[in-house]
């Protein structure tokens, strides 16, 4: 929907879905190892999350090796997932990133997330900055309503 009046214009958008909220890392982002990390992560879903599809590259690699990793529940709405990759290559950075699956389907891929092998520069996240606020609400038939408000300031 659109506003607008004498101090300016503003939008926003509604998006009802039922896929599981993005998922949050748990770690640290270096390895006591030299050769493999442990990646431990959780999601919030009404519906119960099946698996996470987990992707995962060194520094300067083009391809995204893919696992599939089933879920645990942790609590209520709350699903978690683990896996240590192995066969990594020491003193190297990498990415990972990973996406929920629930009965409505797999949600969005995470930003990656930046973890390294023992003995690699130690590896900074980058800051996180998002513009836009998010909300839930339970709907009919349980389903989450992913609010996405687009906030502008209309004033000068």
């Amino acid at each position: 929907c659109t506003a607008e009046n004498q101090i300016g214009k503003n939008s926003a958008s509604v998006k009802v879905s039922g896929l599981a909220h993005k998922v949050i890392f748990k770690d640290s982002t270096v390895s006591p190892w030299t050769d493999k990390f442990f990646l431990e992560w959780s999601a919030i879903s009404r519906s119960p999350v099946e698996s996470f599809s987990v992707e995962y590259r060194g520094e300067n690699e083009v391809r995204w090796t893919r696992v599939e990793v089933k879920s645990a529940p942790k609590g209520d709405e709350e699903w978690e997932g683990s896996i240590t990759l192995e066969g990594l290559t020491p003193k190297t950075r990498y990415e990972a990133k990973v996406s929920a699956r629930n009965q409505y389907g797999y949600n969005d891929y995470t930003e990656p997330f930046l973890f390294a092998t023992k003995g690699a520069e130690p590896v900074q996240q980058p800051s996180v900055y998002n513009s836009a606020v998010q909300c839930t609400a339970t709907i009919p038939m349980y389903i989450n309503a992913v609010i996405t408000c687009c906030i502008a300031l209309l004033y000068r």
